[in-house]
């Protein structure tokens, strides 16, 4: 999934270099969620991670600021077991 970091206007906050912390509503124990992760001026105001989630249908995933935990962004993801 990717994070891509906005500012009050909806631009790419190219700029931004906060750290995020990762959240989810699934349950289960063996989830893997990404580390937190301190933006760096290479990564342009957006970052690709890697989750790992188990309960279907659909889990919710957020990146929260750490200093600023107003920043903060949800999004839902559909789960299917194959």
């Amino acid at each position: 999934m990717a994070v891509t970091l906005k500012d009050p206007y909806g631009n790419v906050a190219t700029g931004y270099r906060g750290t995020v912390h990762f959240a989810t509503s699934d349950p289960v124990p063996a989830v893997v969620l990404p580390a937190d992760y301190t933006f760096a001026a290479a990564d342009g105001g957006t970052h690709q991670f890697s989750v790992t989630l188990w309960t279907p249908p659909s889990q919710t995933v957020s990146a929260t600021d750490i200093v600023n935990a107003s920043l903060t962004q949800s999004q839902s993801v559909d789960i299917s077991l194959v």
